[in-house]
């Protein structure tokens, strides 16, 4: 398993719920993971900075009241974003997701990141990549025997894809429904409900070039090509990707059976059967939470007016004037520019004039 990025843990959070005797912030109760889009009025193909800020877990979190989000804060604290139940969206029937809009809440001294849309891994991504069966991964969230109340600390489980989601054979979610879901070869406990499940390839761990690399062996490099064709095409064929693959909702459990000993006798009296957690983590797809996000009615106007504002204040924005400076004398940036990036400009541009003033005009154009 290769070293992770302290950044990742960046993108989880907490939830906590309001204690109904105390009124107390009690927890915590699970995890979640914060999803960004880009700014929509923006060319996704120019820009893809994240603009927009959600908050995504398990709808089942919220059956217990856990709708208050802990997040770390750069200064080694943390602090919590107060949301009512009710604010978290989700869509009725479907998988076991809610999302809340967390932008407008977010503060300078906040430790957080956000998970952009091209880092999860949608059905085209899965398509493309070939993703199936045995591909490395981990998941992030609570571990609940060490909690800390000055800030979060995230552990993390490892694991490998066991089986892609089916739209043709659903799966029991953690919500009590059907849905086609990813199943993880991962164990998991009591506060990993929502946490973020990625999956990632580097060239060691894809075992596809290795069977490239045996074919060589077996049959020889193809005749039409070279040795260091032949090796730069194994080149291109290594890839490398770190994805979120979707959200923990559920764990499969195994039935064990116990034999009963008399303590005196040491006879058996019979066998208890037991219920324990299994390895197989049942995960929502990706795609379902960026659905969730990108298509709900709230959202969408929360997102609208948002980028409306942006707009307003990139028009506010005023221009920069150029100093005035003496004719003839450089001016700052003129000044400021190294000499050796085209030396040759002069006679570049010359040259560039004179072709121009010979070409004749095409197809009518002046």
């Amino acid at each position: 398993m290769p070293a992770l990025s302290r950044n990742l843990q960046s993108t989880v959070f907490f939830l906590y719920r309001t204690h109904p005797k105390s009124g107390e912030i009690d927890g915590p109760c699970g995890t979640g993971v914060i999803v960004g889009l880009p700014n929509g009025a923006i060319d996704p193909a120019r820009f893809v900075a994240v603009r927009h800020a959600y908050a995504v877990t398990c709808h089942h979190n919220l059956a217990v009241g856990a709708s208050i989000i802990r997040i770390n804060t750069s200064d080694g604290k943390s602090r919590d974003i107060e949301f009512e139940p009710h604010e978290w969206q989700f869509i009725r029937g479907a998988d076991d997701l809610c999302a809340v809009d967390i932008t407008d809440r977010q503060a300078a001294t906040d430790d957080i990141m956000c998970i952009p849309r091209n880092l999860c891994a949608v059905r085209d991504f899965i398509k493309l990549n070939d993703v199936g069966v045995g591909e490395d991964g981990f998941m992030l969230g609570l571990f609940e025997p060490v909690v800390s109340q000055r800030r979060n600390i995230i552990a993390g489980r490892f694991g490998n894809v066991a089986l892609l989601a089916q739209d043709d054979h659903p799966i029991e979610q953690g919500h009590g429904r059907l849905r086609p879901s990813h199943i993880f070869d991962m164990h998991s406990r009591p506060g990993f409900s929502g946490s973020p499940v990625f999956i990632y390839r580097t060239p060691s761990t894809d075992l596809r070039d290795i069977h490239m690399q045996r074919l060589k062996l077996m049959f020889g490099a193809p005749e039409t090509l070279s040795e260091p064709d032949w090796a730069k095409n194994m080149q291109d064929a290594q890839n490398t990707f770190l994805m979120l693959l979707g959200i923990h909702s559920a764990q499969y459990n195994d039935i064990v059976e116990a034999k009963k000993v008399a303590t005196a006798s040491n006879r058996v009296r019979g066998n208890i059967p037991l219920e324990i957690p299994g390895s197989m983590t049942v995960v929502v797809p990706a795609w379902e939470a960026l659905r969730l996000i990108e298509e709900n009615s709230t959202f969408i106007a929360q997102r609208q007016a948002r980028e409306v504002e942006d707009a307003k204040r990139m028009d506010r924005r005023p221009i920069p004037e150029r100093a005035p400076t003496k004719r003839g004398a450089p001016d700052a940036e003129t000044a400021a520019a190294k000499p050796e990036e085209n030396p040759a400009h002069r006679e570049d541009f010359n040259r560039l004039v004179s072709a121009a003033s010979k070409s004749k005009p095409k197809g009518g154009r002046t």
